[in-house]
This record gives structure tokens, sequence and C-alpha cells, in this order.
């Protein structure tokens, strides 16, 4: 299997090269959500500096591994370094549409993160049609004063993108249907995946506005 690959590999490897193939082994194993390996490696003697444990976090993030998430937060006793990324890493997992990592990065890792960075990650749930996502989201922004606005541009967003059952999701959680908005705000992508999961959503910068829901469902659709 691969544990057993790997440890053979770190047999015909020279000791000096050791620690950087643990590293990497690490790395790629988060990317590929192997968990057998992620768990063996950080039981072993690995060193997880501050900035590695950063991009971990970050790695695991981008390719919604939970369950490598969740090890590597315990490694951080303080939540420091989980803090210090949690925009990056919440932002990472709404553009790659993993909903179980949001919904750990808000119950875990919201230390402060910009309320900015959630409205702009609803909005680009709505247009990608992630419900889950929505809702993991909605809940921390209820209490916001630009909530309503939000949920108007979210609404734009799904009904452009032909997301039905986003749209009626939108209209029961309060997005009015009449209301008029004068652009949608773009999510940053910190990865490349990510770039290039925008680019395929970014054509509605292009929009005439100010528009309602209505004119967004007429908008011809150049996908």
């Amino acid at each position: 299997d691969q544990l057993s690959t790997m440890l053979r590999g770190f047999q015909l490897a020279d000791e000096s090269e050791t620690e950087d193939l643990t590293k990497m082994a690490l790395r790629e194993a988060i990317r590929f959500n192997s968990m057998s390996i992620v768990d063996f490696l950080l039981k072993s003697e690995v060193h997880l500096t501050a900035k590695f444990l950063s991009q971990l976090m970050k790695t695991a993030a981008a390719n919604g591994c939970t369950p490598a998430l969740t090890l590597l937060v315990g490694r951080d006793p303080t939540g420091e370094v989980l803090a210090a990324n949690n925009d990056v890493c919440i932002t990472s997992a709404i553009c790659g549409s993993h909903s179980d990592t949001v919904q750990f990065l808000i119950d875990n890792g919201t230390y402060g993160c910009a309320t900015s960075i959630l409205e702009k990650g609803f909005v680009h749930a709505a247009q990608m049609g992630d419900i889950g996502i929505l809702k993991s989201l909605s809940s921390v922004m209820l209490d916001s004063q630009s909530y309503c606005n939000i949920l108007a541009q979210s609404l734009n967003a799904a009904c452009w993108a032909g997301r039905r059952n986003t749209a009626e999701w939108l209209i029961h959680a309060g997005a009015e249907v009449n209301s008029v908005v004068d652009g949608i705000p773009s999510l940053e992508t910190p990865t490349k995946g990510c770039r290039r999961r925008q680019r395929q959503v970014s054509r509605g910068n292009k929009w005439t506005w100010p528009r309602k829901p209505l004119i967004s469902c007429l908008q011809p659709l150049d996908r």
C-alpha cells in the first residue's frame, strides 16, 4: 500500500535526505487526502515549524482534507498559526467547494475572520451553487448589517449562473427578488487551482449594472 511504499523509499534514502523527504511526503499526502500517511508522519519526529505548519494548513484547506486539517489544528495549541492563516484557508476552501472544510474553519478558526472575506465567499458560493457553504456562512453572517445586500448580490449571481436550487434557497433565506444591485464582489483567489476556477465565473464582471435577479436570469449565458 501507499504507506509501505513510502517507508521503503525512506529506507533507500540517505539519512541527510530524510527530513526533506518527510516534509514532501506529508505535503503530498495532505494534497491527496492519504490519511494513513498523514497520521503516521504527524506521529513521527517530523519537525513542524510555524511556517511549515502554516503551509500544511493552507494545503489541507485548499484540497478539502478536513481530517488532516483537524490534526494540524491539534498541533497548534495556541491557535496562533490558524489565526494568522484563517482568511486564506477559508477562501481556499470556499473556492474549492469544500463545504466540510468551511464548516470546520467556522467552528474552530474564525479568529476575527475578515467580514469582507465571508461576504465575497457567500456571493461566490451562490454563483457556484454551493448551498452547503451558503448555509455555513449564513450562520455567522445573519447579524451583519450588510447581510440583506449580500443576499441580493448572491441572488443575482445565482440567477445569472442558472443555479435554480440556490436561487430558491436564497429567496427562502430572505433575498428580495425585486432588489436592485450595482455589482457583485469578486473573491480573491489565493491558489492556482482557485484562480483557474475563478476565471470560469469572472465573466459576471462584464454585466451591465444596476440590475435585478430577473434580468440576470434573462442575460445570455456565454459559457
